[in-house]
């Protein structure tokens, strides 16, 4: 079915805007993924600042130990530094003082050992049983001498985890003279590394963790407040729908401004009216006259809805409905003779109606004035389908026959009339049925 046909279909959109929806599938996902990042960077500088931190602190502990060795063996410990290049390297016993003093200082400390290069890379001195004066080729130790700046580097040795650490003492001048190497266990650094990550990462987690929070009771609130608004839009418009037309409805909700926009259309208009109505609230009270009003009309609504027209008014005992879109005249008919099959079974039914039916062009708009106007079609068109139902008897359709042809010449309507319409030389060509 064209969607033209059914003027209400021209109304915007009123449901709820899905805020709480939109939120959970943009915002959040973002949200979490600001959490994730500030996590990762909050983990990557964490370890940045406790590496530097622990490498200061390394280097200040190979700044004591070489003090501790100085004190106790100077003499031994000035031949390791006066060592040349072309030098050969000399032994340490393992029971001289600088060896004792060295062990003690490393055990004073938690290291598990030590070594101890001068600026050619060679090994000077090891707590391990290893012969001094052979070149380490390790990358952390040619990094330093190349860079002079720390490394450190995580080991397994012997199902212990080591941290090697590299750290370079100056001579008078400033210039890197022995290059310290600690094996300390990687517990110390792994604590000092929670200790320093741990709220950095928590802080940004927390504060994004209860913005996220904050932002969905906001948005929860929000989107409450949304609904009761659309549900109360909702029930205005259903209110609405009973009192005016689906194409005044449309228009007001269009409408730039107060001003409403016309329209022209190109509709079929079924026009209908209870026969003998006057004779009938003369000789009946209200209340009947009214109950039988309401009878009738509901009938003719829900036939007019059912078949995609439009209530243009009810006037009294009159209703104009307004049928568009292509097929327009066929649901038209069927319309009129669902209206008089309904009425035709309520027996005991004290009034009928009879129907007209004319297809044309007529305009949508506004009539009245600026304070009291109404919205409704006007036209030559309306005027024939009011001049077709005045000629229909009660349980009867009246329809000219292009309109006829338009619906597609269903069948059951009786021969041609013709009948002579105030304003017009040449007779309307009609067609009747008595449902």
């Amino acid at each position: 079915m064209d969607s033209s046909n059914r003027p209400s279909d021209e109304v915007q959109d009123d449901q709820p805007y899905p805020l709480q929806r939109a939120f959970r599938r943009h915002i959040l996902p973002l949200l979490a993924g600001l959490m994730v990042l500030s996590a990762l960077l909050s983990l990557y500088r964490g370890g940045k600042l406790a590496e530097d931190i622990y490498l200061k602190v390394a280097q200040e502990r190979a700044h004591q130990i070489a003090l501790a060795a100085q004190r106790v063996a100077p003499d031994a410990w000035q031949q390791l530094l006066s060592v040349k290049p072309q030098d050969a390297v000399p032994e340490i016993a393992i029971d001289s003082p600088l060896r004792h003093a060295v062990q003690v200082s490393m055990a004073d400390r938690g290291m598990a050992r030590i070594k101890i290069y001068d600026p050619q890379g060679r090994l000077l001195f090891s707590t391990a049983d290893l012969v001094a004066g052979g070149v380490d080729r390790a990358p952390e130790l040619w990094r330093l001498l190349e860079t002079q700046e720390p490394q450190i580097e995580l080991q397994s040795d012997r199902g212990e985890d080591l941290y090697e650490i590299y750290v370079w003492l100056p001579d008078e001048e400033g210039k890197l003279q022995l290059v310290f190497e600690l094996y300390e266990p990687a517990g110390d650094l792994n604590s000092l590394l929670l200790r320093n990550i741990i709220p950095q990462v928590a802080a940004p987690m927390l504060l994004l963790g209860g913005l996220a929070f904050l932002l969905g009771r906001m948005v929860a609130r929000a989107q409450r407040d949304i609904n009761r608004h659309s549900a109360n839009v909702q029930g205005l418009r259903q209110r609405l729908q009973r009192l005016v037309s689906g194409q005044a409805l449309g228009a007001a909700l269009r409408a730039d401004g107060d001003q409403l926009q016309s329209r022209v259309l190109d509709a079929t208009l079924l026009y209908s009216d209870i026969r003998s109505f006057t004779s009938y609230a003369e000789s009946n009270p209200p209340e009947r006259v009214v109950a039988l009003l309401n009878q009738v009309m509901a009938i003719q609504v829900k036939a007019v809805r059912a078949h995609h027209g439009d209530v243009d008014k009810m006037i009294g005992d009159a209703l104009l409905a307004v049928f568009e879109g292509s097929e327009r005249a066929a649901r038209a008919v069927a319309c009129a003779m669902q209206i008089q099959a309904d009425l035709k079974a309520i027996p005991d039914l004290p009034r009928r109606v009879g129907i007209g039916l004319h297809d044309g062009y007529v305009i949508a708009g506004t009539i009245g004035t600026s304070d009291r106007q109404d919205f409704t079609v006007i036209g030559d068109a309306v005027n024939v389908s009011a001049r077709l139902c005045s000629e229909a008897a009660e349980q009867q359709v009246v329809i000219d026959t292009a309109t006829l042809a338009r619906a597609g010449h269903p069948e059951g309507f009786g021969e041609v009339e013709g009948i002579q319409l105030k304003g017009r030389t040449e007779p309307l060509r009609i067609r009747r049925m008595t449902v």
